[in-house]
């Protein structure tokens, strides 16, 4: 199997190195306010931790955090703007039921919102 992109960055206790993945992310983009996305991440990352127990889970042993990181890498790579990158980080979360979408808007805007709603119509197609 042919490995496209890096790998996320591991601490040694198996989670995420988010410091590593927000440094990669804002040289990919330099005009990214690196707080606005840790603020996105470490929301996204604590609303997985606090609803360990759902069942809603896409697929076994998946993290909708994770997946976020990596929709994010992606649309960064594309040079897609901020919003749209906090979007990504959000999605999975919104779309399993982790992140209310109330709660995006509140915390970082009516745009971001919209982006994730309009994904989430579009997935419904």
């Amino acid at each position: 199997m042919v490995q496209v992109r890096a790998n996320q960055p591991i601490n040694t206790d198996g989670s995420i190195n988010l410091d590593a993945w927000l440094d990669h992310i804002v040289s990919v983009d330099l005009v990214l306010d690196r707080e606005v996305m840790k603020q996105a991440c470490e929301f996204a990352r604590q609303a997985e931790q606090n609803d360990k127990a759902h069942k809603n889970h896409w697929a076994e042993g998946t993290s909708s955090f994770q997946t976020g990181l990596e929709i994010a890498e992606i649309l960064a790579d594309l040079k897609l703007d901020q919003d749209s990158l906090v979007a990504a980080v959000m999605y999975r979360g919104v779309r399993e039921g982790v992140i209310p979408l109330p709660d995006v808007e509140q915390r970082f805007g009516a745009t971001v919102a919209k982006l994730i709603d309009g994904v989430l119509r579009m997935a419904a197609i």
